[in-house]
């Protein structure tokens, strides 16, 4: 039977020559019972060593994949399942074992518990969502809306009260001067009127001022 094993660039030869009949004969190529080359005529096609080739077949028959026969030759053996024979690798994704498909799932956790005890999540129970709702509606309206357009630069006026409020009774005497508390989308500050001494020093003050004094004017 006809074999085709190729050494060019090999380095190990009785190894490579031993793999590639395995193979040969794992595919289908060396079907059971066919007979592979004398081991002189294999070695003076591929120009080696006898013994080079006969280390080959001594490890295949070792294996199980050749049998010798005194005065006959080498023989693939015939144990040597038949490559539709031989379990493939199932295609796709994996699948468990079937041992699995008669374990019974615990049905415990299908209900909601009655008290959840994880960390880190609230109690969504207790949000107030009627009214949330309730508040949610009341803003949505077009009077709440409004127009649509810029409000006062200083902020909201019932948020400007409110913080005054909060400030003439935390900290007394903090509004005794005519200060204007300003509520906007980053910070808020008191801001009190002009006078004629900022407006002079402001004359005087150079472009932008420092970043500490914007404009020239002291910090109160």
């Amino acid at each position: 039977m006809e074999v085709h094993v190729s050494l060019v660039g090999r380095k190990d030869l009785a190894g490579e020559i031993y793999r590639q009949l395995r193979r040969a004969i794992l595919d289908g190529r060396l079907p059971p019972g066919g007979r592979l080359p004398a081991t002189r005529e294999l070695a003076r096609r591929l120009s080696v060593s006898r013994t080079t080739v006969t280390v080959a077949y001594d490890r295949l028959t070792g294996e199980g994949f050749v049998t010798a026969r005194t005065g006959a030759g080498t023989f693939v053996s015939d144990a040597v399942p038949a490559p539709a024979d031989r379990a493939r690798p199932a295609g796709g994704a994996l699948r468990p074992r079937p041992f699995w498909d008669g374990v019974a799932v615990s049905t415990v956790f299908e209900r909601a518990a009655e008290f959840d005890f994880r960390l880190g999540i609230p109690d969504a129970q207790l949000f107030p969502y009627r009214t949330w709702r309730q508040l949610l509606a009341r803003q949505l309206r077009p009077a709440a809306v409004g127009n649509g357009a810029y409000g006062d630069p200083a902020g909201h006026q019932g948020l400007r009260q409110a913080i005054a409020r909060h400030l003439g009774v935390a900290r007394a005497g903090v509004l005794s001067r005519p200060w204007t508390p300003a509520a906007g989308s980053s910070t808020s500050a008191l801001v009190r009127p002009p006078r004629a001494a900022d407006a002079r020093r402001l004359r005087r003050a150079p472009l932008g001022g420092s970043a500490s004094t914007p404009g020239g004017f002291d910090r109160h």
